[in-house]
């Protein structure tokens, strides 16, 4: 199954209007201009990223994308996950952090379906990988 997450719109178009009035206030120093340019660039791009988790036949593959163009790709064979560990994010949402023997750990939130936590909990059962699940991450469990 495929699960996907995007960056929060919100906050980096809000972000992207305060840097846009900050460049046109700062257009007689150049250097600055082109600096805060470059910022909004940077927080334009970041608006696109989508990132995507597949559970496969035994892997995790895990996908950055901006604009459709894969930036980064790690595919995880479930005999290097070291661990997988449940846990709660902000006030009440869930979040997973996936431990790998070689490369980054992988952090699992905001994705839809809301079934992947549950279904990475039951591909860490089906294929022996350690799970570690923190009490405020269970309480939520039980209401969720």
């Amino acid at each position: 199954m495929i699960y996907t997450a995007t960056t929060p719109r919100n906050v980096q178009i809000i972000f992207l209007i305060v840097i846009l009035q900050q460049a046109f206030q700062s257009l007689d120093v150049p250097p600055l201009f082109a600096f805060i340019i470059l910022l909004a660039i940077s927080i334009f791009i970041t608006i696109f990223i989508t990132y995507t988790v597949k559970i496969v036949d035994g892997t995790l593959i895990f996908q950055v994308r901006v604009f459709n163009f894969m930036i980064y790709n790690k595919t995880v064979h479930a005999q290097h996950i070291l661990t997988i560990k449940f846990k709660r994010a902000g006030w009440g949402k869930k979040c997973a952090i996936v431990k790998n023997q070689k490369g980054f750990n992988f952090r699992i939130l905001n994705f839809n379906p809301e079934t992947i936590y549950s279904d990475l909990d039951d591909f860490a059962n089906e294929y022996q990988i350690p799970v570690i699940k923190t009490n405020d991450y269970k309480i939520l469990e039980k209401y969720y």
